[in-house]
């Protein structure tokens, strides 16, 4: 994860009173943001301040139209019942993008994380697209943002996120996406976005964005009384990667490298992959392989072949031509899914990105084989993912608010520079 705006050079960097404030604030905000406090008597219980800061960081979060009071809460307390506080959903905006092949996926957001509006803008990739492609994706985000949407607001708006299924590479300063997609674009090109658009910018790997998706969406299961502390998500998509939560936070890596799972290799023989390797798993899960692969079987059979992904899930359970194809690429799923288990110690699988179209008998043919295999895998949990067609745009959406927002932030200090 990549977050423009927090880059703060040492004449920039608040004093140390700052800091606290910025502490402090933060926390009342997730608090009332996540319904577990909703006055400020129960603030100052739950952070051991004085009434006095609390209400200054209240009338301060209320100033800035983050929070609303809404009228005396209940309480079996003596005396004046004090004043409800809730978030003010409608006062900020987040916008996120998702790049794929085809194009890009807009889903505009409200501080709840609730879809305002959502929609997919064609840009498909050819095979000879530049490198660079930052200006030409900044240009298309920027249409997007100021002509295509009907409700983005700037004045509102607190990020910008982009998901695109790569890693940054510190070296270069740049967003690579060049083994999904051929393309890169550089952080400079963003910036030079972040500042006509007066917006922070976030950016983030794709299935990380996913797997915090599913962390919070599984955290929701239980009212928050159960926090999911280390899940892995596994994104079968055009290719396939992985998202790791390790202890409650995205397992990025030093270099934000971790989770390239489609360059585990299933056969040291096999066909050369673009990273280097050699028969890497993603050659052979992926949904448009798993469509290719089941179209030859049919053809070999004499029976019609499924034209899309969404019809090959359909006519799967009845298609007896390609139960091999679904067998093969269950066992090399399993491999991968175990390797991943046996680095990381995590036992709790997600499966997601496309791939749960082809319904819970699938499921069980992975799960069964990544089982079969020995004790490591006692008490494992998988299913599939939960979050939505918008899943990786509410998860970077509520990672940045989790993590890296701090309500007096780099928004402030923009606009101050006159951005």
């Amino acid at each position: 994860m990549k977050y423009l705006s927090l880059d703060r050079s040492e004449d920039r960097r608040p004093g140390y009173q700052q800091l606290i404030k910025e502490k402090n604030i933060k926390r009342v905000f997730d608090l009332v943001r996540g319904g577990r406090c909703a006055s400020r008597a129960e603030l100052v219980r739950a952070m051991h301040l004085s009434a006095t800061t609390i209400s200054a960081l209240v009338e301060e979060l209320v100033g800035e139209g983050l929070l609303l009071e809404t009228g005396p809460t209940l309480t079996s307390l003596p005396g004046r019942r004090p004043m409800s506080l809730r978030l003010n959903a409608a006062g900020r905006q987040l916008a996120a993008f998702s790049l794929s092949r085809r194009g890009a996926h807009f889903t505009l957001m409200d501080l709840s994380c609730r879809t305002l509006e959502s929609f997919f803008v064609e840009h498909p990739v050819g095979e000879n697209e530049p490198m660079d492609s930052g200006e030409e994706y900044a240009r298309l985000f920027e249409d997007v943002l100021l002509h295509r949407s009907q409700l983005f607001d700037r004045e509102r708006a607190i990020m910008v996120g982009v998901c695109f299924p790569g890693i940054r590479i510190e070296e270069e300063q740049a967003f690579s996406v060049r083994t999904a997609m051929s393309i890169s674009f550089s952080e400079a090109s963003m910036r030079v976005l972040e500042q006509r658009l007066g917006v922070p910018m976030f950016l983030g790997n794709v299935s990380m964005c996913l797997a915090y998706a599913e962390k919070k969406n599984l955290d929701a299961l239980t009212d928050g009384t159960e926090e999911t502390r280390d899940l892995i998500f596994i994104n079968v998509c055009d290719g396939v990667g992985a998202g790791i939560i390790s202890e409650g936070a995205i397992l990025t890596g030093p270099y934000n490298t971790a989770g390239e799972f489609g360059h585990f290799s299933v056969d040291m023989n096999g066909p050369p992959c673009t990273c280097g390797n050699r028969g890497c798993l993603e050659q052979y899960v992926n949904l448009n392989a798993l469509l290719r692969s089941a179209a030859e079987a049919c053809a070999h059979s004499g029976v019609p072949a499924p034209q899309t992904f969404a019809e090959l899930a359909e006519r799967a359970p009845g298609l007896d031509a390609v139960r091999g194809v679904l067998e093969a690429t269950a066992d090399r799923l399993a491999l991968g899914i175990y390797t991943l288990m046996c680095v990381t110690g995590i036992r709790r699988v997600v499966l997601g990105g496309g791939i749960e179209l082809l319904g819970p008998d699938f499921l069980q043919m992975v799960s069964e084989r990544v089982r079969s295999r020995t004790l490591l895998t006692r008490h494992m949990r998988m299913s599939y993912a939960r979050s939505g067609p918008d899943g990786e745009s509410v998860g970077i959406a509520q990672y940045f608010l989790d993590k890296a927002y701090t309500i007096t932030s780099p928004r402030r200090q923009m606009a101050k520079t006159g951005v």
